[in-house]
């Protein structure tokens, strides 16, 4: 699209982005801690009217489940990244 637009000399870039902590280079490592309490302050926006009202779970058990994946985002053994 950007082409299209005329831009020239285009290229795309990925960047892995963390999930949590677990990089060991300092700048990801900030990245992934960010990216972490960024999905821990809005996982509850994120699932309670999927989860309740089209999954029909409970106010509760949408709690457990976002308890549970909050506690999986803190394992550093899991190696979670965006694509960006």
């Amino acid at each position: 699209m950007l082409r299209d637009a005329g831009f020239e000399d285009v290229h795309e870039e990925l960047f892995t982005w963390p999930l949590n902590t677990w990089p060991r280079d300092k700048h990801l490592k900030d990245l992934g801690l960010w990216s972490r309490e960024n999905i821990f302050d809005s996982i509850e926006a994120w699932s309670i009217v999927p989860f309740t009202q089209f999954l029909g779970m409970s106010l509760v058990e949408t709690h457990v489940v976002q308890a549970s994946a909050r506690t999986i985002l803190r394992d550093t053994s899991i190696h979670a990244y965006w694509r960006v």
